[in-house]
């Protein structure tokens, strides 16, 4: 039960970031363990597993430094940024002309 009053606040605050932020494209949150909370309403849960997918790799070889508190990935057609709040990572994508 407290998971579900967990995964429930946290899907809000997302929420909440995405009405503030319209330029967000997609956002999410997902734990250490690969576990995602998604903020996203419009069934974009896959995109999320393959996005975790890739960058449990990255994540897994950072930790042998210290482990990772943010990283920026820019591309062609957007930036993708993520960060660490304990042990949760917030995944947010915004288009190039954000």
């Amino acid at each position: 039960m407290e998971n579900d009053v967990c995964s429930f606040a946290l899907r809000n605050t997302l929420k909440e970031i995405t009405n503030a932020c319209p330029d967000i494209q997609s956002i999410f949150l997902f734990k250490e363990d690969g576990y995602i909370i998604s903020g996203e309403e419009n069934g974009q849960e896959e995109a999320a597993v393959h996005t975790v997918d890739a960058l449990d790799e990255v994540l897994e070889k950072a930790e042998t430094l210290g482990g990772i508190q943010s990283m920026i990935l820019e591309g062609a057609k957007g930036t993708v940024n993520v960060s660490r709040m304990n042990d949760f990572y917030l995944v947010t994508v915004v288009p190039e002309k954000a």
